[in-house]
């Protein structure tokens, strides 16, 4: 868990910080049942949001659940990073958003296809079965941190299916 300041950074940390009135907090999760990895992130804030916090969150989960719902097999994984960007573009974040917000879960809650850490991944293109983390990337913004929400998902004929089981 990351609050405050330290909500930008992307795995996180164990720190001293104490969590303050007015923070954001992103709680990143990684269960494990039956072997199987899962990967859940969700921001919140600490008390009542500022407008501009409710904007950044509302922003992030509607992007995030927008591109979930598009997901289909035949899209290629850097499709994934192109809807974010063109999504955090529109709505004026495009300078502040750090790309990289899909990767694979299996056995590990991190492993392929995994295009920030391995260009050529970006280039596969997504069959039906496999299991990917959607909105991976932290969209921080100066001053106020940063704002992440993760779900894991099964791409099926039909699309997406979240594997989460949370808010």
């Amino acid at each position: 868990m990351d609050s405050g300041s330290h909500s930008i950074w992307l795995h996180g940390g164990t720190s001293q910080r104490k969590i303050e009135k007015g923070d954001l907090v992103v709680v990143d999760v990684h269960p494990v049942v039956d072997m199987y990895a899962n990967d859940c992130a969700r921001t919140f804030t600490c008390g009542e949001s500022t407008a501009e916090q409710q904007k950044l969150i509302t922003a992030y989960r509607e992007t995030q659940q927008n591109i979930i719902a598009q997901i289909k097999p035949g899209w290629k994984v850097m499709q994934v990073t192109q809807a974010f960007t063109s999504a955090f573009t529109a709505q004026g974040y495009g300078a502040q958003w750090i790309a990289g917000p899909v990767h694979g879960v299996g056995l590990e809650f991190e492993e392929w296809p995994h295009p920030s850490h391995y260009g050529t991944h970006a280039q596969l293109e997504i069959s039906e079965n496999w299991t990917l983390a959607i909105g991976h990337s932290i969209l921080p913004v100066k001053g106020m941190g940063g704002v992440k929400f993760e779900d894991t998902v099964c791409v099926t004929a039909e699309g997406a299916k979240s594997l989460n089981q949370s808010l």
